[in-house]
């Protein structure tokens, strides 16, 4: 992927993902839906991965952490896709439409907290051909753009030991700056779109 023509590049994700089939789940009444985006943007040199760095927040599991713009099914949403282009819109200014989908991977499913319904989270794929203009809104502390060649060959491969109830683990993830690892459901999704691209992407099996 990384030796192929970047002007090619959403080219070739669209025909990668036109023979792929997701697991499609059959949501019940009794499951959270949420989705997220990730924009691929293609430049001249590059192909880049969109992602947030949450703000700050009391009582936000994912409190600070790196993540694909997205969030939950809201009742005026016509699907769990247009749920995606207007939280990627709402969080950072970006607009996305059906015309820059690129295709849809299988659904994540995060751990459920003590007494909640279970929460899938579906990821849509979509590729811009320019550099967007940015308005990050109080959920977003910042965004982030990740080399899509540089996280598929390793270079940005990095692992981190994050304690959870006393219990210390080591975590797989991307470096992508000081306080900007990627890790968790959102590097899970990664090594899913990363094996769509390349059929022969291995994915880490334990932290390094």
């Amino acid at each position: 992927m990384a030796n192929d023509n970047h002007a090619r590049g959403l080219a070739f994700i669209r025909e990668r993902f036109s023979n792929h089939s997701p697991k499609i789940n059959q949501l019940g009444s009794n499951v959270r839906q949420a989705a997220v985006a990730i924009v691929v943007r293609a430049l001249a040199d590059s192909l880049d991965v969109l992602f947030i760095k949450r703000a700050r927040s009391e009582g936000d599991p994912w409190s600070g952490q790196m993540a694909f713009p997205g969030g939950h099914l809201d009742a005026a949403d016509e699907s769990l896709q247009m749920a995606a282009i207007r939280e990627t819109f709402e969080e950072t200014g970006v607009h996305l439409s059906t015309d820059q989908f690129l295709g849809q991977l299988t659904y994540q499913r995060p751990a459920s907290r003590s007494g909640r319904n279970p929460l899938f989270v579906v990821p849509f794929v979509f590729g811009l051909e320019d550099n967007p203009m940015i308005r990050i809104n109080h959920e977003v502390d910042q965004v982030v753009w990740g080399s899509l060649a540089h996280m598929m060959d390793g270079t940005l491969h990095a692992s981190e030991t994050f304690t959870f109830a006393g219990t210390s683990a080591k975590f797989n993830g991307y470096q992508l700056g000081e306080e900007k690892f990627v890790w968790g459901l959102t590097y899970r999704t990664l090594q899913d779109f990363f094996s769509v691209l390349d059929p022969h992407y291995k994915v880490p099996s334990e932290p390094v």
